[in-house]
């Protein structure tokens, strides 16, 4: 949008914004079903919902605002979209590395963490510890 001088090629921008947006919305709720245990689907669907549309909205719109009052419209844009490139970026890269963490429980072929833990009593001083492995 910083870089847009006729407000009518806008248009183009947003149809795409709709399609992209029904996409993205549907993938989050369809992966907060897959990852959530089993009897919690409604309820991790609930907490990814609010945290997008509650939480991230709501702080967007706060640094969003009051960017574009001291900088700018212009600076808030292009700082924004730098920041989007840099966390997509960053996501790619938790995300390979998360790849070589996760299992895939041949049971319910849901995907998960293998965690292997030891009980209290089998440690000397009563304290447990948890380990993940792939």
């Amino acid at each position: 949008y910083s870089y847009i001088t006729n407000p009518w090629y806008s248009l183009p921008i947003e149809i795409l914004n709709g399609i992209t947006f029904g996409i993205f919305y549907s993938t989050m709720t369809s992966y907060a079903h897959i990852i959530s245990p089993p009897g919690f689907e409604s309820t991790m669907q609930g907490i990814v919902g609010a945290a997008f549309e509650g939480l991230g909205v709501a702080i967007g719109s706060f640094v969003g605002g009051a960017v574009y009052k001291t900088m700018g419209g212009v600076y808030m844009f292009r700082a924004f979209g730098l920041f989007a490139i840099i966390l997509c970026m960053l996501h790619a890269v938790v995300h390979l590395v998360m790849l070589k963490c996760v299992k895939v429980d041949e049971e319910d072929k849901r995907p998960g963490f293998n965690v292997i833990s030891t009980m209290e009593q089998d440690r000397p001083g009563g304290e447990q510890e948890i380990v993940l492995s792939g």
